[in-house]
């Protein structure tokens, strides 16, 4: 970073799957806005979370989207990360003109702190400009992130994910409502990253059962290792359908990236199964907004 010397710096790690990354990208859109004519450059580092966002065209069709326009680097070898020691996405670091960290904070929130961080490091302390609005963070407690794969995830069935095989699950019928967590019934392939779908057809479609609470559930899931589109069906109540819920309960899932499945106004307790006969398409993660 020599050559920015004399610049504050904020770099930005993140992941373009990940829910919480995707919430705090509207603060760093618009602090660039507001100060990088008086000497912020903001660096975004994309560490991927899972194997499929090492590559560059995705994660190019990401940044179009959620319209980042700042400069983005690929740090698919964890090569900038672990310079930095980081340890959770999003996280942001401060670095002032002559290149000593002045700030950090890892997760979402905090975003006035950090923007009064760089006013006083560009020696704005008495700009009396209003602060960029900070969303109150919920109070409410939310289901943990769950992962599908067996190197990171442990599903309610007995015995857990059976590693690199491909086996028939039963849905166990001992959890509750208030049991969060995944099941899973029918024929999956179990991977480190993923699970997936090995259902034989639609009278025997791979399932996946959902207990959580939260206002918002989205999907990490990609296509087939052919690239082919594949199909979930969702159980949710109609008016609980997230953005890529189509009419009658369908997930088209045509490339790697976060979708969204549930949408609600307050924190909900609920439960739905996923339903595919899809052969092949992976399952990465399940993240709750609370």
């Amino acid at each position: 970073m020599g050559e920015l010397r004399g610049r504050v710096v904020l770099v930005d790690f993140w992941d373009y799957t990940c829910i919480n990354c995707i919430r705090s990208l509207a603060y760093i859109r618009g602090w660039q806005e507001r100060y990088a004519a008086s000497g912020l450059t903001v660096i975004g580092v994309h560490t991927p979370e899972f194997a499929f966002a090492r590559d560059a065209a995705a994660v190019r069709r990401g940044l179009d989207e959620l319209r980042v326009t700042y400069p983005v680097v690929l740090d698919n070898d964890t090569r900038i990360w672990k310079a930095f020691a980081n340890r959770a996405w999003p996280s942001r670091y401060l670095v002032d003109g002559s290149g000593y960290l002045r700030h950090r904070r890892s997760g979402e929130g905090g975003y006035q702190e950090t923007e009064r961080a760089i006013r006083h490091l560009l020696g704005q302390d008495e700009d009396d400009t209003p602060l960029i609005a900070e969303a109150a963070v919920p109070s409410d407690e939310a289901t943990p992130e769950l992962y599908l794969g067996w190197k990171r995830g442990q599903p309610a069935n007995e015995g857990g994910f059976a590693a690199e095989q491909c086996s028939r699950y039963d849905l166990p019928d001992h959890l509750t409502l208030f049991d969060d967590g995944v099941e899973l019934g029918g024929l999956w392939v179990s991977r480190e990253e993923y699970c997936q779908v090995a259902g034989s057809g639609p009278d025997d479609p791979s399932r996946l059962r959902v207990n959580y609470c939260a206002r918002g559930v989205h999907l990490v899931a990609a296509p087939a290792d052919d690239g082919l589109p594949g199909r979930l069906g969702i159980t949710a109540a109609p008016e609980l359908y997230g953005d890529d819920v189509q009419q009658g309960g369908f997930i088209d899932v045509t490339r790697p990236r976060l979708y969204s499945l549930i949408t609600c106004e307050e924190n909900h307790l609920g439960m739905f199964e996923l339903v595919s006969a899809s052969r092949g398409l992976r399952l990465y993660a399940l993240s709750f907004t609370p």
